[in-house]
């Protein structure tokens, strides 16, 4: 879930919500929450408020992001300041995870670290 708070999700989720195409699952300009009665001037023509923070927050609860996760992404979530090696954890993935690894039956290691960042890119199980 995005914390609007910060200005970066902020801005990503506002972006998001205004780029949405109205299909019953997004808002677009005519459902948008920023044209209705109170409120006629989109964020985006002028100074942010409060307001517009809750009402994008509001937004981003009911629409979260449909990106899949990977378990990379699980991983700096969990631990956002791990060390990374070429965009990936610098750990193996299946010793956490418990999942198979893609080398293991090659019994080496992959100094490249192509595999591995394939590995850590699969999306997770829901």
């Amino acid at each position: 879930m995005a914390d609007c708070s910060n200005a970066v999700e902020f801005s990503h989720e506002l972006y998001r919500m205004c780029c949405t195409e109205d299909d019953g699952h997004g808002a677009g300009c005519y459902t948008c929450p920023f044209n209705n009665a109170s409120r006629h001037t989109c964020p985006f023509d002028r100074e942010v408020t409060q307001e517009d923070v809750d009402v994008v927050q509001k937004w981003s609860d009911e629409h979260p992001d449909p990106k899949p996760k990977t378990y990379a992404d699980d991983f700096f979530e969990k631990f956002p300041s791990a060390i990374k090696i070429n965009r990936r954890p610098a750990v193996c993935r299946a010793r956490l995870y418990g999942t198979p690894c893609r080398l293991a039956h090659m019994k080496i290691i992959d100094r490249s670290g192509k595999e591995c960042l394939v590995c850590w890119n699969e999306v997770m199980p829901e």
